[in-house]
Protein backbone atom coordinates (compact mmCIF):
# COMPACT_ATOMS: atom_id res chain seq x y z
CA UNK A 1 0.00 0.00 0.00
CA UNK A 2 1.31 3.86 -0.91
CA UNK A 3 0.86 6.35 1.85
CA UNK A 4 -1.06 9.53 0.73
CA UNK A 5 0.85 11.25 3.34
CA UNK A 6 3.73 13.57 2.18
CA UNK A 7 7.57 13.07 1.91
CA UNK A 8 7.80 15.96 4.52
CA UNK A 9 5.42 14.95 7.31
CA UNK A 10 7.31 11.51 7.45
CA UNK A 11 8.68 11.60 11.10
CA UNK A 12 11.28 9.37 9.89
CA UNK A 13 14.29 10.31 7.76
CA UNK A 14 14.91 8.74 4.32
CA UNK A 15 17.06 5.80 3.96
CA UNK A 16 20.00 7.17 2.49
CA UNK A 17 20.36 10.01 5.16
CA UNK A 18 19.90 6.69 7.86
CA UNK A 19 22.88 5.45 5.67
CA UNK A 20 24.81 8.55 6.46
CA UNK A 21 24.59 8.68 10.14
CA UNK A 22 27.85 7.02 10.85
CA UNK A 23 29.98 9.52 8.52
CA UNK A 24 28.09 11.96 10.14
CA UNK A 25 28.72 11.13 13.31
CA UNK A 26 32.45 9.94 12.67
CA UNK A 27 32.86 13.52 11.40
CA UNK A 28 31.22 15.18 14.55
CA UNK A 29 33.68 13.59 16.81
CA UNK A 30 36.27 14.20 14.67
CA UNK A 31 35.38 17.66 14.38
CA UNK A 32 34.90 17.34 18.32
CA UNK A 33 38.58 16.39 19.33
CA UNK A 34 40.27 19.34 16.86
CA UNK A 35 37.75 21.83 18.94
CA UNK A 36 39.15 20.06 22.32
CA UNK A 37 42.24 20.27 21.31
CA UNK A 38 41.96 24.17 19.95
CA UNK A 39 40.68 25.31 22.78
CA UNK A 40 43.45 23.40 25.07
CA UNK A 41 46.23 25.10 22.62
CA UNK A 42 44.28 28.63 23.42
CA UNK A 43 43.64 27.83 27.10
CA UNK A 44 48.03 27.33 27.13
CA UNK A 45 49.32 30.49 24.91
CA UNK A 46 46.28 32.63 25.93
CA UNK A 47 47.22 34.43 28.94
CA UNK A 48 50.95 35.25 27.98
CA UNK A 49 49.89 36.48 24.73
CA UNK A 50 46.98 38.73 26.56
CA UNK A 51 49.92 39.52 28.68
CA UNK A 52 52.29 40.83 26.13
CA UNK A 53 49.28 42.75 24.30
CA UNK A 54 48.58 44.70 27.49
CA UNK A 55 52.39 45.16 28.28
CA UNK A 56 52.61 46.83 25.02
CA UNK A 57 50.10 48.91 25.33
CA UNK A 58 50.83 50.45 28.55
CA UNK A 59 54.59 50.82 27.67
CA UNK A 60 52.78 52.39 24.35
CA UNK A 61 51.31 54.91 26.92
CA UNK A 62 54.27 55.26 29.06
CA UNK A 63 56.79 56.68 26.65
CA UNK A 64 54.46 58.61 24.26
CA UNK A 65 55.15 62.14 23.75
CA UNK A 66 51.44 63.34 24.83
CA UNK A 67 51.67 63.98 28.43
CA UNK A 68 47.80 62.72 28.84
CA UNK A 69 48.51 59.70 27.13
CA UNK A 70 51.39 58.75 29.82
CA UNK A 71 49.29 59.85 32.55
CA UNK A 72 46.52 56.94 31.11
CA UNK A 73 49.39 54.59 31.23
CA UNK A 74 49.76 55.02 34.71
CA UNK A 75 46.02 55.01 35.82
CA UNK A 76 46.19 51.42 33.68
CA UNK A 77 49.25 50.42 35.33
CA UNK A 78 46.71 50.54 38.55
CA UNK A 79 44.87 47.45 37.28
CA UNK A 80 47.45 45.89 35.57
CA UNK A 81 50.77 45.96 38.15
CA UNK A 82 52.81 44.84 34.96
CA UNK A 83 56.46 44.84 36.16
CA UNK A 84 57.88 46.66 32.57
CA UNK A 85 54.91 49.41 33.08
CA UNK A 86 56.25 49.38 36.89
CA UNK A 87 59.58 49.86 36.00
CA UNK A 88 58.73 52.93 32.82
CA UNK A 89 56.87 54.46 36.60
CA UNK A 90 60.17 54.51 38.27
CA UNK A 91 62.75 55.59 35.78
CA UNK A 92 59.99 58.73 35.24
CA UNK A 93 60.71 59.27 38.81
CA UNK A 94 64.10 59.16 39.04
CA UNK A 95 64.80 61.55 36.42
CA UNK A 96 63.04 60.29 32.96
CA UNK A 97 59.93 62.56 33.25
CA UNK A 98 59.93 66.28 32.83
CA UNK A 99 56.32 67.10 33.65
CA UNK A 100 55.43 67.71 37.28
CA UNK A 101 51.95 66.72 36.12
CA UNK A 102 53.06 63.34 34.92
CA UNK A 103 55.21 62.70 37.61
CA UNK A 104 52.44 63.11 40.55
CA UNK A 105 50.34 61.01 38.91
CA UNK A 106 53.43 58.66 38.33
CA UNK A 107 53.63 58.38 42.52
CA UNK A 108 50.45 58.41 42.80
CA UNK A 109 50.55 54.86 41.12
CA UNK A 110 53.24 53.50 42.47
CA UNK A 111 51.28 54.63 45.97
CA UNK A 112 47.82 52.96 45.26
CA UNK A 113 50.04 49.50 44.07
CA UNK A 114 51.49 49.22 47.23
CA UNK A 115 54.60 47.83 47.22
CA UNK A 116 56.71 48.30 49.87
CA UNK A 117 59.75 47.44 47.22
CA UNK A 118 58.99 51.08 46.02
CA UNK A 119 59.66 52.88 49.15
CA UNK A 120 63.02 54.10 48.08
CA UNK A 121 62.02 55.52 44.91
CA UNK A 122 59.04 57.82 46.55
CA UNK A 123 61.05 58.44 49.26
CA UNK A 124 63.88 59.93 46.54
CA UNK A 125 60.70 61.84 45.51
CA UNK A 126 60.08 63.70 48.69
CA UNK A 127 63.57 64.31 49.35
CA UNK A 128 64.46 66.06 45.46
CA UNK A 129 62.21 66.27 43.33
CA UNK A 130 61.72 70.23 42.21
CA UNK A 131 57.99 70.39 42.40
CA UNK A 132 56.45 70.94 45.85
CA UNK A 133 53.10 69.44 44.38
CA UNK A 134 54.52 66.15 43.41
CA UNK A 135 56.45 66.32 46.32
CA UNK A 136 53.32 66.26 48.34
CA UNK A 137 51.53 63.48 46.43
CA UNK A 138 55.13 61.42 47.71
CA UNK A 139 54.02 62.10 51.39
CA UNK A 140 50.50 60.21 50.55
CA UNK A 141 52.25 57.72 48.50
CA UNK A 142 54.45 56.83 51.01
CA UNK A 143 52.05 56.64 53.76
CA UNK A 144 50.07 54.31 51.72
CA UNK A 145 53.16 51.92 50.86
CA UNK A 146 54.83 51.83 54.56
CA UNK A 147 53.41 53.59 57.58
CA UNK A 148 56.65 52.96 59.88
CA UNK A 149 58.73 54.03 57.36
CA UNK A 150 56.84 57.21 56.74
CA UNK A 151 57.16 57.72 60.18
CA UNK A 152 60.66 57.33 60.07
CA UNK A 153 60.95 59.88 57.27
CA UNK A 154 58.63 62.43 59.16
CA UNK A 155 60.62 62.45 62.46
CA UNK A 156 63.66 62.54 60.15
CA UNK A 157 63.42 65.55 57.62
CA UNK A 158 62.81 68.95 58.42
CA UNK A 159 59.50 70.75 58.01
CA UNK A 160 59.56 72.42 54.47
CA UNK A 161 57.42 75.89 54.51
CA UNK A 162 55.79 75.89 51.87
CA UNK A 163 51.76 75.28 51.41
CA UNK A 164 52.32 72.03 49.33
CA UNK A 165 54.77 70.34 51.60
CA UNK A 166 52.81 71.28 54.71
CA UNK A 167 49.58 69.70 53.16
CA UNK A 168 51.37 66.59 51.71
CA UNK A 169 52.99 65.95 55.06
CA UNK A 170 49.73 66.71 56.86
CA UNK A 171 48.40 64.06 55.17
CA UNK A 172 50.77 61.47 55.65
CA UNK A 173 50.39 61.97 59.55
CA UNK A 174 46.73 61.36 59.00
CA UNK A 175 47.26 58.40 57.29
CA UNK A 176 49.73 57.05 59.74
CA UNK A 177 47.51 57.59 62.42
CA UNK A 178 48.26 61.24 64.11
CA UNK A 179 45.31 63.04 63.97
CA UNK A 180 46.99 66.72 65.30
CA UNK A 181 47.29 67.43 61.64
CA UNK A 182 43.54 67.90 61.18
CA UNK A 183 44.75 71.57 61.97
CA UNK A 184 46.95 71.46 59.32
CA UNK A 185 44.34 70.71 56.75
CA UNK A 186 41.37 72.98 57.93
CA UNK A 187 44.26 75.87 57.75
CA UNK A 188 45.07 74.95 53.77
CA UNK A 189 41.36 74.52 53.47
CA UNK A 190 40.33 77.92 54.33
CA UNK A 191 43.57 80.10 53.26
CA UNK A 192 44.92 77.97 50.63
CA UNK A 193 44.68 78.41 46.90
CA UNK A 194 41.94 76.90 44.76
CA UNK A 195 43.81 73.57 43.97
CA UNK A 196 45.04 73.26 47.74
CA UNK A 197 41.40 73.78 48.93
CA UNK A 198 40.53 71.27 47.12
CA UNK A 199 43.67 68.68 48.11
CA UNK A 200 43.29 69.87 51.59
CA UNK A 201 38.93 69.50 51.92
CA UNK A 202 39.53 66.10 50.07
CA UNK A 203 41.73 65.03 53.45
CA UNK A 204 39.16 66.88 55.28
CA UNK A 205 36.45 64.77 54.34
CA UNK A 206 37.84 61.27 53.74
CA UNK A 207 39.23 61.57 57.58
CA UNK A 208 37.74 64.16 59.83
CA UNK A 209 34.03 63.51 58.91
CA UNK A 210 34.17 60.21 60.25
CA UNK A 211 35.64 61.24 63.57
CA UNK A 212 33.06 63.97 64.11
CA UNK A 213 30.25 62.21 62.52
CA UNK A 214 30.89 58.77 65.44
CA UNK A 215 30.60 61.80 67.98
CA UNK A 216 27.66 63.14 67.16
CA UNK A 217 29.92 66.46 66.16
CA UNK A 218 29.15 66.76 62.64
CA UNK A 219 26.42 69.18 61.14
CA UNK A 220 23.46 66.32 60.18
CA UNK A 221 22.56 68.13 56.83
CA UNK A 222 26.05 68.58 55.63
CA UNK A 223 27.57 66.21 52.99
CA UNK A 224 30.36 67.75 51.46
CA UNK A 225 31.33 66.92 48.14
CA UNK A 226 35.07 64.92 47.32
CA UNK A 227 36.75 67.27 44.67
CA UNK A 228 34.84 70.01 45.77
CA UNK A 229 36.60 72.73 48.65
CA UNK A 230 34.76 73.13 51.52
CA UNK A 231 32.92 76.12 51.97
CA UNK A 232 34.98 79.01 54.40
CA UNK A 233 32.12 78.79 56.76
CA UNK A 234 32.03 75.26 57.39
CA UNK A 235 35.73 75.18 57.81
CA UNK A 236 34.91 77.46 60.71
CA UNK A 237 32.05 76.06 61.81
CA UNK A 238 34.33 72.64 62.06
CA UNK A 239 36.92 73.88 63.69
CA UNK A 240 34.78 75.38 66.47
CA UNK A 241 33.11 71.89 66.74
CA UNK A 242 36.23 70.18 67.05
CA UNK A 243 37.43 72.37 70.21
CA UNK A 244 37.49 70.86 72.95
CA UNK A 245 37.72 67.12 71.50
CA UNK A 246 39.83 64.42 71.78
CA UNK A 247 40.61 63.79 68.81
CA UNK A 248 43.23 61.51 68.58
CA UNK A 249 41.63 58.89 71.15
CA UNK A 250 38.43 59.49 68.73
CA UNK A 251 39.96 58.43 66.15
CA UNK A 252 41.87 55.65 67.54
CA UNK A 253 38.84 54.09 68.67
CA UNK A 254 37.87 54.17 64.92
CA UNK A 255 40.20 51.78 64.17
CA UNK A 256 40.09 49.65 67.22
CA UNK A 257 36.32 49.33 66.30
CA UNK A 258 36.96 48.85 62.59
CA UNK A 259 39.00 45.88 63.09
CA UNK A 260 36.72 44.36 65.34
CA UNK A 261 33.99 44.66 62.88
CA UNK A 262 36.55 43.10 60.06
CA UNK A 263 37.33 40.24 62.70
CA UNK A 264 33.30 39.84 63.29
CA UNK A 265 32.67 40.10 59.43
CA UNK A 266 35.57 37.10 58.68
CA UNK A 267 34.27 34.77 61.62
CA UNK A 268 30.68 34.96 60.22
CA UNK A 269 31.85 34.47 56.91
CA UNK A 270 33.85 31.57 58.26
CA UNK A 271 31.16 30.06 59.65
CA UNK A 272 29.11 30.47 56.90
CA UNK A 273 31.20 28.64 54.15
CA UNK A 274 31.87 26.03 57.05
CA UNK A 275 28.04 25.01 57.35
CA UNK A 276 27.73 25.49 53.44
CA UNK A 277 30.52 22.83 53.13
CA UNK A 278 28.76 20.49 55.89
CA UNK A 279 25.55 20.24 54.29
CA UNK A 280 27.26 19.87 50.95
CA UNK A 281 29.12 16.70 52.48
CA UNK A 282 25.81 15.44 53.92
CA UNK A 283 23.51 16.26 51.51
CA UNK A 284 25.02 16.66 48.32
CA UNK A 285 24.10 20.17 47.90
CA UNK A 286 24.09 23.58 49.07
CA UNK A 287 21.97 25.25 51.20
CA UNK A 288 19.25 27.49 49.82
CA UNK A 289 20.35 31.14 50.03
Amino acid sequence: MVSNWPAASCPCPPAGRIAMLPAIMRCSRRAGVWLLAALAVVAVIGPPVRQRIVRARLVRLLTSPQPQDRKQGAWSTLARKDPAAIALLVRGLTGGEADPDVRETFVYALGRIGDRRMFPIVELVIRSDPSAYVRSAAWLAAARIDREQTRRLLAELPPVDTPWDRIGRARARLLTGDASAFEELLYWAEHGDEGQKIVASRGLTRWLVPVLDAVGRWPVHVEPVMGQPWPIELVREIRRRCAGLNLQAIAEDIVIKGRRAKRVRRNVWRITHARDAIVAILYGKLPPR
